[in-house]
């Protein structure tokens, strides 16, 4: 059957000793297939190489149809996962080799083929880190020494 297609039929019946006898007419539509939503990605914005992050993917299908997501990692990696609930919730782990900015994208596409668009989160490997060492803390501390050397 066609999507946003509207149906009628109606049952006709007849035998050897009675004239036709006819039915009413019954009539359906079917309806178009939305895509799934935009997916919402979660989890940390920055890391380090070689170091394993899970990430969060959520999106909803209209129809409440099963779902399946494309994850492109943005570091050449890609997989699709397998069918889940509209609705739920999964989690999936990735770790990035090489320093860098990437960008995350995701996208869903229900079991009926319909795909909805690319959502994006960015992530910065590597994390830039304060520096935390005990004669930067006692410089800090002790700033009144540079006025005296001026």
């Amino acid at each position: 059957m066609d999507y946003n297609t509207t149906y009628y039929w109606r049952i006709v019946a007849w035998d050897y000793y009675f004239p036709c006898s006819e039915g009413p007419i019954w009539t359906f539509k079917t309806y178009v297939n939305q895509p799934p939503e935009l997916p919402k990605i979660n989890g940390p914005n920055s890391g380090k190489p070689g170091t394993e992050y899970e990430y969060s993917f959520n999106v909803t299908d209209p129809e409440e149809d099963p779902l399946m997501y494309f994850i492109d990692w943005g570091d050449d990696n890609t997989e699709w996962t397998e069918y889940c609930d509209s609705g739920e919730e999964i989690i999936l782990k990735h770790a990035w080799d090489e320093i860098g900015e990437y960008i995350i994208k995701a996208k869903a596409k229900d079991i009926n083929g319909a795909e909805g668009d690319w959502a994006e989160f960015p992530i910065i490997i590597p994390r830039n880190k304060a520096v935390n060492h005990p004669i930067f803390n006692w410089l800090q501390s002790h700033s009144n020494l540079f006025s005296l050397l001026h």
